[in-house]
Protein backbone atom coordinates (compact mmCIF):
# COMPACT_ATOMS: atom_id res chain seq x y z
CA UNK A 1 0.00 0.00 0.00
CA UNK A 2 2.86 2.60 0.98
CA UNK A 3 4.49 1.64 -2.43
CA UNK A 4 1.14 2.38 -4.49
CA UNK A 5 1.24 5.60 -2.27
CA UNK A 6 4.50 6.60 -3.27
CA UNK A 7 4.34 6.37 -6.41
CA UNK A 8 1.14 8.07 -6.87
CA UNK A 9 2.87 10.74 -5.02
CA UNK A 10 5.79 10.79 -7.47
CA UNK A 11 3.75 10.63 -10.38
CA UNK A 12 1.93 13.75 -9.38
CA UNK A 13 4.72 15.84 -9.10
CA UNK A 14 6.12 14.67 -12.34
CA UNK A 15 2.43 16.05 -13.66
CA UNK A 16 2.86 19.53 -11.82
CA UNK A 17 6.52 19.60 -12.73
CA UNK A 18 5.31 19.00 -16.36
CA UNK A 19 2.64 21.80 -16.29
CA UNK A 20 4.86 24.11 -15.17
CA UNK A 21 7.71 24.17 -17.58
CA UNK A 22 4.59 24.28 -20.09
CA UNK A 23 3.43 27.33 -18.71
CA UNK A 24 7.10 28.32 -18.66
CA UNK A 25 7.50 27.88 -22.39
CA UNK A 26 4.15 28.92 -23.09
CA UNK A 27 5.35 32.16 -21.43
CA UNK A 28 8.71 32.60 -23.40
CA UNK A 29 6.67 32.03 -26.96
CA UNK A 30 4.92 34.71 -26.30
CA UNK A 31 6.72 37.65 -28.28
CA UNK A 32 6.29 40.82 -26.91
CA UNK A 33 4.14 43.51 -29.81
CA UNK A 34 6.73 45.10 -31.77
CA UNK A 35 4.53 48.74 -30.57
CA UNK A 36 1.81 47.50 -28.48
CA UNK A 37 -2.00 48.82 -29.02
CA UNK A 38 -2.85 51.19 -26.56
CA UNK A 39 0.61 52.56 -26.03
CA UNK A 40 1.01 56.60 -25.73
CA UNK A 41 3.05 58.54 -28.52
CA UNK A 42 4.03 62.03 -28.57
CA UNK A 43 5.47 63.22 -32.14
CA UNK A 44 7.94 66.63 -32.51
CA UNK A 45 9.31 67.53 -35.59
CA UNK A 46 12.73 68.61 -36.53
CA UNK A 47 14.72 70.57 -39.60
CA UNK A 48 18.37 70.45 -40.67
CA UNK A 49 19.25 72.24 -44.21
CA UNK A 50 22.41 73.19 -45.47
CA UNK A 51 21.12 74.55 -49.01
CA UNK A 52 17.57 75.04 -50.32
CA UNK A 53 14.50 77.30 -49.70
CA UNK A 54 14.75 75.62 -46.02
CA UNK A 55 17.96 77.35 -44.91
CA UNK A 56 19.49 76.47 -41.58
CA UNK A 57 22.83 76.86 -41.98
CA UNK A 58 23.68 73.01 -41.59
CA UNK A 59 21.95 72.81 -37.40
CA UNK A 60 18.89 71.00 -36.74
CA UNK A 61 16.66 73.29 -35.67
CA UNK A 62 13.03 72.38 -33.46
CA UNK A 63 9.88 73.48 -36.14
CA UNK A 64 8.97 76.08 -34.32
CA UNK A 65 11.75 78.38 -35.67
CA UNK A 66 9.68 78.14 -39.18
CA UNK A 67 6.75 79.00 -37.46
CA UNK A 68 7.18 81.56 -34.60
CA UNK A 69 3.47 83.06 -34.48
CA UNK A 70 1.67 79.40 -34.58
CA UNK A 71 0.18 78.27 -31.08
CA UNK A 72 2.99 75.78 -30.25
CA UNK A 73 0.44 72.96 -29.19
CA UNK A 74 -0.43 72.53 -33.01
CA UNK A 75 3.28 72.27 -33.74
CA UNK A 76 3.65 68.72 -31.62
CA UNK A 77 0.71 66.44 -30.48
CA UNK A 78 0.09 63.07 -28.32
CA UNK A 79 -1.70 60.64 -28.90
CA UNK A 80 -2.81 56.76 -28.41
CA UNK A 81 -1.72 53.29 -30.61
CA UNK A 82 -5.46 52.89 -32.00
CA UNK A 83 -7.08 51.50 -35.07
CA UNK A 84 -7.15 54.90 -36.92
CA UNK A 85 -4.93 57.59 -38.20
CA UNK A 86 -2.80 58.96 -35.04
CA UNK A 87 -1.70 61.84 -36.09
CA UNK A 88 -4.60 63.10 -38.76
CA UNK A 89 -2.76 66.64 -41.10
CA UNK A 90 -0.03 67.20 -38.87
CA UNK A 91 2.46 69.97 -38.46
CA UNK A 92 -0.20 72.02 -40.00
CA UNK A 93 -1.92 70.21 -42.46
CA UNK A 94 1.08 68.55 -43.86
CA UNK A 95 1.20 64.87 -43.33
CA UNK A 96 -1.15 62.29 -41.96
CA UNK A 97 0.69 59.98 -39.62
CA UNK A 98 -0.52 56.07 -39.33
CA UNK A 99 1.18 54.09 -36.31
CA UNK A 100 -0.03 50.16 -35.76
CA UNK A 101 1.80 47.50 -34.30
CA UNK A 102 4.68 47.16 -37.24
CA UNK A 103 4.19 49.84 -38.92
CA UNK A 104 4.75 53.78 -39.68
CA UNK A 105 2.64 55.21 -42.60
CA UNK A 106 2.99 58.98 -43.74
CA UNK A 107 0.86 60.41 -46.35
CA UNK A 108 1.58 64.13 -47.66
CA UNK A 109 -2.41 65.69 -47.65
CA UNK A 110 -0.82 69.18 -48.47
CA UNK A 111 -2.32 70.44 -51.50
CA UNK A 112 -0.61 72.61 -54.44
CA UNK A 113 -1.11 75.96 -53.36
CA UNK A 114 -1.01 75.33 -50.04
CA UNK A 115 -0.25 78.62 -47.97
CA UNK A 116 2.31 77.00 -45.61
CA UNK A 117 4.06 74.19 -47.90
CA UNK A 118 3.11 75.24 -51.40
CA UNK A 119 6.22 77.15 -51.83
CA UNK A 120 8.27 74.14 -50.83
CA UNK A 121 7.14 71.22 -52.61
CA UNK A 122 10.60 70.07 -54.43
CA UNK A 123 13.36 66.98 -54.70
CA UNK A 124 14.79 67.07 -51.30
CA UNK A 125 18.66 68.19 -51.60
CA UNK A 126 21.34 67.19 -50.61
CA UNK A 127 22.02 67.73 -46.96
CA UNK A 128 18.57 67.93 -45.77
CA UNK A 129 16.94 66.29 -43.20
CA UNK A 130 13.12 66.29 -41.78
CA UNK A 131 12.95 64.37 -38.78
CA UNK A 132 10.01 63.28 -36.72
CA UNK A 133 10.83 62.24 -33.06
CA UNK A 134 8.32 59.46 -31.92
CA UNK A 135 8.29 59.15 -28.17
CA UNK A 136 6.38 56.16 -26.52
CA UNK A 137 5.26 56.09 -22.89
CA UNK A 138 6.18 51.92 -23.31
CA UNK A 139 9.40 50.28 -24.52
CA UNK A 140 8.46 49.74 -28.27
CA UNK A 141 10.41 46.14 -29.51
CA UNK A 142 11.76 47.24 -32.53
CA UNK A 143 15.07 46.09 -33.58
CA UNK A 144 15.06 46.70 -37.48
CA UNK A 145 13.11 48.23 -40.46
CA UNK A 146 12.35 48.47 -44.19
CA UNK A 147 11.36 51.45 -45.85
CA UNK A 148 9.15 51.66 -49.26
CA UNK A 149 11.41 55.03 -50.12
CA UNK A 150 15.01 54.75 -50.43
CA UNK A 151 15.43 58.39 -48.73
CA UNK A 152 13.65 58.03 -45.86
CA UNK A 153 15.24 56.10 -42.77
CA UNK A 154 14.70 54.90 -39.05
CA UNK A 155 16.66 55.97 -35.99
CA UNK A 156 16.32 53.70 -32.98
CA UNK A 157 17.09 56.28 -30.55
CA UNK A 158 16.17 54.00 -27.38
CA UNK A 159 14.08 51.43 -26.38
CA UNK A 160 10.90 54.25 -26.75
CA UNK A 161 12.51 56.78 -29.18
CA UNK A 162 12.29 56.40 -32.56
CA UNK A 163 13.12 58.88 -35.41
CA UNK A 164 11.44 58.66 -38.89
CA UNK A 165 14.10 60.75 -41.13
CA UNK A 166 13.08 61.72 -44.58
CA UNK A 167 16.70 62.82 -46.56
CA UNK A 168 17.94 63.35 -50.07
CA UNK A 169 16.36 62.37 -52.96
CA UNK A 170 12.60 62.25 -51.68
CA UNK A 171 10.13 63.79 -53.55
CA UNK A 172 7.93 66.29 -51.43
CA UNK A 173 4.88 66.70 -53.42
CA UNK A 174 1.36 66.62 -52.65
CA UNK A 175 0.15 63.00 -52.87
CA UNK A 176 3.93 61.48 -51.67
CA UNK A 177 3.61 58.84 -49.16
CA UNK A 178 5.95 55.83 -47.81
CA UNK A 179 5.84 53.19 -45.00
CA UNK A 180 8.28 51.92 -42.75
CA UNK A 181 7.62 48.43 -41.92
CA UNK A 182 8.71 47.42 -38.46
CA UNK A 183 11.01 44.63 -37.33
CA UNK A 184 11.75 42.88 -33.69
CA UNK A 185 14.28 40.72 -35.39
CA UNK A 186 18.00 42.21 -34.97
CA UNK A 187 19.27 43.51 -38.46
CA UNK A 188 21.84 42.31 -40.55
CA UNK A 189 24.63 45.09 -40.09
CA UNK A 190 25.33 46.64 -43.44
CA UNK A 191 29.16 47.47 -43.69
CA UNK A 192 27.76 51.39 -44.35
CA UNK A 193 24.28 52.88 -43.74
CA UNK A 194 21.91 54.29 -46.39
CA UNK A 195 21.02 58.05 -45.61
CA UNK A 196 24.60 58.16 -43.55
CA UNK A 197 26.62 61.75 -44.55
CA UNK A 198 29.73 60.67 -46.48
CA UNK A 199 32.48 62.92 -47.26
CA UNK A 200 35.63 62.89 -49.70
CA UNK A 201 38.98 64.07 -50.26
CA UNK A 202 41.64 62.96 -52.61
CA UNK A 203 45.70 63.25 -52.55
CA UNK A 204 48.30 62.05 -54.83
CA UNK A 205 51.81 60.68 -54.20
CA UNK A 206 54.10 59.98 -57.18
CA UNK A 207 57.95 59.98 -57.15
CA UNK A 208 58.49 61.71 -60.20
CA UNK A 209 55.11 64.04 -59.12
CA UNK A 210 55.35 65.15 -55.59
CA UNK A 211 58.85 63.60 -55.15
CA UNK A 212 57.36 61.21 -53.36
CA UNK A 213 55.46 62.77 -51.10
CA UNK A 214 51.71 62.82 -50.40
CA UNK A 215 50.07 65.85 -51.24
CA UNK A 216 46.84 67.73 -51.60
CA UNK A 217 45.35 67.56 -55.03
CA UNK A 218 44.46 70.86 -54.43
CA UNK A 219 48.00 72.05 -54.64
CA UNK A 220 48.77 70.09 -57.60
CA UNK A 221 45.94 72.12 -59.54
CA UNK A 222 46.73 74.99 -58.00
CA UNK A 223 43.21 75.15 -56.51
CA UNK A 224 42.39 77.05 -52.47
CA UNK A 225 42.48 74.52 -50.18
CA UNK A 226 39.33 71.96 -49.59
CA UNK A 227 37.83 73.44 -52.64
CA UNK A 228 38.28 69.84 -54.59
CA UNK A 229 36.59 67.88 -51.36
CA UNK A 230 32.92 66.64 -51.51
CA UNK A 231 30.17 65.72 -49.51
CA UNK A 232 27.23 63.51 -49.76
CA UNK A 233 24.23 61.12 -48.22
CA UNK A 234 24.50 57.54 -48.85
CA UNK A 235 21.34 56.84 -51.83
CA UNK A 236 20.34 54.78 -54.22
CA UNK A 237 22.69 56.08 -57.19
CA UNK A 238 26.02 57.43 -57.51
CA UNK A 239 26.98 59.99 -54.65
CA UNK A 240 30.11 61.40 -56.63
CA UNK A 241 28.90 61.90 -60.33
CA UNK A 242 32.08 63.28 -62.24
CA UNK A 243 33.98 63.79 -58.93
CA UNK A 244 37.52 65.77 -58.86
CA UNK A 245 36.83 67.92 -61.74
CA UNK A 246 34.87 65.04 -64.18
CA UNK A 247 37.52 62.20 -63.41
CA UNK A 248 35.34 59.57 -61.53
CA UNK A 249 31.47 58.35 -61.06
CA UNK A 250 32.14 57.41 -57.17
CA UNK A 251 29.39 55.02 -56.05
CA UNK A 252 28.98 53.91 -52.55
CA UNK A 253 26.52 51.50 -51.02
CA UNK A 254 26.07 49.53 -48.12
CA UNK A 255 28.45 46.52 -48.84
CA UNK A 256 30.67 48.14 -51.94
CA UNK A 257 32.51 51.13 -53.69
CA UNK A 258 32.57 51.51 -57.51
CA UNK A 259 34.68 54.03 -59.18
CA UNK A 260 34.10 54.60 -63.25
CA UNK A 261 36.75 56.89 -64.88
CA UNK A 262 34.30 59.26 -66.69
CA UNK A 263 36.70 62.00 -68.49
CA UNK A 264 37.10 61.17 -71.73
CA UNK A 265 41.11 60.62 -73.76
CA UNK A 266 41.25 64.39 -74.99
CA UNK A 267 40.23 65.72 -70.96
CA UNK A 268 41.99 69.09 -71.04
CA UNK A 269 42.71 67.99 -67.11
CA UNK A 270 43.71 64.24 -67.84
CA UNK A 271 44.60 63.54 -71.20
CA UNK A 272 47.91 63.77 -70.69
CA UNK A 273 48.19 61.92 -67.46
CA UNK A 274 46.51 58.60 -68.82
CA UNK A 275 48.77 55.76 -69.04
CA UNK A 276 49.74 52.54 -66.24
CA UNK A 277 50.68 53.60 -63.10
CA UNK A 278 53.82 53.48 -62.15
CA UNK A 279 56.02 52.13 -59.31
CA UNK A 280 55.80 54.84 -55.96
CA UNK A 281 52.59 56.62 -57.20
CA UNK A 282 49.60 56.42 -55.04
CA UNK A 283 46.00 58.26 -55.84
CA UNK A 284 44.73 58.15 -52.36
CA UNK A 285 40.83 59.09 -51.97
CA UNK A 286 39.98 59.53 -48.28
CA UNK A 287 36.61 58.87 -47.28
CA UNK A 288 35.11 60.01 -44.04
CA UNK A 289 31.74 59.00 -43.07
CA UNK A 290 29.21 60.62 -40.30
CA UNK A 291 28.57 57.37 -38.53
CA UNK A 292 30.69 54.37 -37.78
CA UNK A 293 30.49 51.87 -40.36
CA UNK A 294 31.16 48.53 -40.11
CA UNK A 295 34.06 47.41 -42.70
CA UNK A 296 36.59 44.82 -41.01
CA UNK A 297 37.94 43.35 -43.99
CA UNK A 298 37.22 43.95 -48.20
CA UNK A 299 38.32 42.51 -51.60
CA UNK A 300 39.17 44.23 -54.82
CA UNK A 301 38.02 43.44 -58.21
CA UNK A 302 41.55 45.04 -58.67
CA UNK A 303 45.20 43.90 -57.56
CA UNK A 304 46.49 47.73 -58.38
CA UNK A 305 43.55 49.04 -55.90
CA UNK A 306 43.72 48.79 -51.93
CA UNK A 307 41.40 49.65 -49.18
CA UNK A 308 42.75 51.09 -45.79
CA UNK A 309 40.58 51.28 -42.55
CA UNK A 310 42.04 53.85 -40.80
CA UNK A 311 39.21 54.41 -38.61
CA UNK A 312 36.02 53.43 -37.64
CA UNK A 313 34.81 55.94 -40.07
CA UNK A 314 37.54 57.18 -41.95
CA UNK A 315 38.07 54.55 -45.43
CA UNK A 316 41.19 55.39 -48.16
CA UNK A 317 40.60 53.88 -51.41
CA UNK A 318 44.38 53.66 -52.47
CA UNK A 319 45.03 53.37 -56.27
CA UNK A 320 48.44 51.84 -57.40
CA UNK A 321 51.22 50.60 -59.48
CA UNK A 322 49.91 48.82 -62.31
CA UNK A 323 46.26 50.58 -62.19
CA UNK A 324 45.70 51.29 -65.94
CA UNK A 325 44.48 54.65 -65.82
CA UNK A 326 42.64 55.13 -68.75
CA UNK A 327 39.07 56.14 -70.23
CA UNK A 328 36.64 53.86 -69.10
CA UNK A 329 38.68 51.89 -66.31
CA UNK A 330 36.60 50.93 -63.85
CA UNK A 331 36.51 49.00 -60.51
CA UNK A 332 34.50 47.70 -57.36
CA UNK A 333 35.59 47.13 -53.93
CA UNK A 334 33.38 44.90 -51.82
CA UNK A 335 32.92 45.47 -48.18
CA UNK A 336 32.93 42.75 -45.35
Amino acid sequence: MKNIKLKSYCLFLITIAASLASCNNDDDNKSMPIIEKGTGVTIKNTFQGGVGPAFTDGAEVPIEAFFPDADPALLSSSGTVEDGVEFPAFLLGLYDVDITRNSIDFKLVAEEGDPTYGDFFRTIEAGTFDRYYLTFDKAHNVKSFSSSDASVNLRIDSDNVLVVQIGEGFVFQPGASFSITLSEDLPTTPQILNGESIAIRNTFQGIEITDGVEEKIEDLFGAPAGSLEATATVIEGVEFPAYLLGLYDIDVDENSIEYTLVAQADDPNYGSLFRTIEAGSFDRYYITFGLEHNVESFTSSDTAVNLRVDSDTILVVEIGEGFVFEPGASFTITLN
